[in-house]
This record gives C-alpha cells, sequence and structure tokens, in this order.
C-alpha cells in the first residue's frame, strides 16, 4: 500500500531508541524535500546552461585629451626633492615627474 512504501522513504527516522520507527508522515516529508531538492537542482542547472554573454563594445573618443587629478598627500619627513609623481594610462602613455 502507499502507507508502507512511504515509510520505506523515510530518512529522517526519530533518534530516541523508543522513538527510532519510520512513519508514514515521515516518508512524505522526505519525498516531498527529495522532489523539491531535484526541481530546485534542475531548475538552477537549466537556467546556467541557457545563460548568454552580451557584449558590447564602445569607442573611447576622450584619447588625447587630459583629466584632472587631485591629490592631497602629507609625507611630513620626507623632503619635496626625493618626491616624484608616475602615471601611465590604459593607452600606455607615461608621464614621470609631474607637479
Amino acid at each position: 500500500s502507499a502507507g508502507l512504501s512511504l515509510k520505506a522513504l523515510d530518512v529522517f527516522p526519530k533518534t530516541v531508541a523508543e522513538f527510532r520507527q519510520k512513519t508514514t508522515s515521515g516518508g512524505a516529508v522526505s519525498l516531498v524535500c527529495s522532489v523539491l531538492i531535484l526541481l530546485l537542482t534542475v531548475t538552477e542547472l537549466v537556467d546556467y546552461m541557457q545563460s548568454t554573454v552580451e557584449e558590447h563594445l564602445e569607442v573611447d573618443t576622450s584619447r588625447g585629451r587630459t583629466m584632472t587629478i587631485t591629490m592631497d598627500l602629507a609625507f611630513p619627513a620626507l623632503p619635496c626633492s626625493v618626491v616624484h609623481l608616475e602615471l601611465q594610462d590604459v593607452s600606455g602613455n607615461h608621464l614621470v615627474d609631474l607637479s
């Protein structure tokens, strides 16, 4: 019968020895949880497999223009003669000893 087959599926039997018996309600909970886990796993796998990569390329028209960078750093124990600032942009332009 259906009750006996659900008892066989009960993976959460009681831990106390006198209550350690498989029940129909425990088998039903186990079956519902197993189906739910399987459904969620399959749904996530299908969603992962159907994902698409969307690429977008945009030309940077600001090349050659300069960008203002303001920095306020204090090195009280360092003389100004040893402080240097170097800048390199994405295109590889390298500027040394900026002030």
